[in-house]
């Protein structure tokens, strides 16, 4: 019985790969199976997104609140790398002193209001905004 789930845990790994090593570490950092049941569809699926949500449970947030972000962040049609952001910028409000579930819901505005950076700090890098003024004088 051992050897037979050991093949089939060998075969879904193969599969599966990135995606059933993500959900195994998740589970061992406690995150409820319920949450990993709740991303339900292909895209909140893949490793990075399974990744974010256990990092995000790390740092505090709520996992309701955690799969708000994530769903948001993939409707956004987010990247990979800036969701991998994500957790960074939640732990960086939670050190100014914002409870977690608060901190995910500025990262999960600022991803709605389709700011690259989940609504933290400046949306363009500093002397690059199209507001400034650059016209020559006297012309």
């Amino acid at each position: 019985a051992i050897e037979t789930l050991a093949g089939r845990l060998g075969r879904a790994r193969t599969a599966l790969g990135p995606q059933l090593v993500a959900g195994v570490d998740a589970l061992q950092r406690g995150v409820p199976a319920r949450a990993l049941r709740a991303l339900d569809s292909e895209a909140t699926r893949s490793p990075t997104v399974v990744l974010v949500l256990t990092e995000l449970h790390e740092t505090g947030v709520p996992t309701d609140r955690a799969l708000e972000v994530l769903r948001e962040a993939t409707a956004q049609q987010t990247r990979e790398d800036r969701m991998l952001d994500i957790p960074a910028d939640v732990r960086r409000l939670v050190r100014e002193g914002r409870p977690p579930s608060d901190a995910a819901d500025q990262v999960r505005r600022g991803l709605q209001r389709g700011r690259g950076n989940g609504g933290v700090g400046p949306p363009v890098p500093p002397g690059s905004d199209p507001t400034t003024d650059r016209r020559p004088r006297g012309g």
